[in-house]
């Protein structure tokens, strides 16, 4: 059952993470999104093992983040 789960949960992800960008393009009127990461850890980092799951990504996946993002988003640096 925790195996289907899982797999349930990804499509998940994949669907919203998809449909989101569209979601937000219809929206009418300009938006500002804030988005903020706890940790950015590598995976072999010994704090890791002490860290909520939810709470850290590795560079790599916070790279890939910011490479979608761009794709469909004008990102700011939060000094701009």
């Amino acid at each position: 059952m925790s195996a289907l789960r899982n797999i349930a949960k990804s499509v998940a992800y994949a669907v919203a993470g998809a449909l989101a960008p569209l979601i937000l393009r219809r929206l009418s009127g300009p938006r500002l999104v804030v988005l903020t990461y706890h940790r950015v850890l590598p995976v072999d980092h010994p704090a890791r093992a002490y860290e909520q799951p939810g709470m850290i990504v590795s560079p790599e996946t916070l790279a890939m983040n910011i490479r979608v993002l761009r794709q469909h988003f004008e990102l700011l640096h939060i000094e701009e």
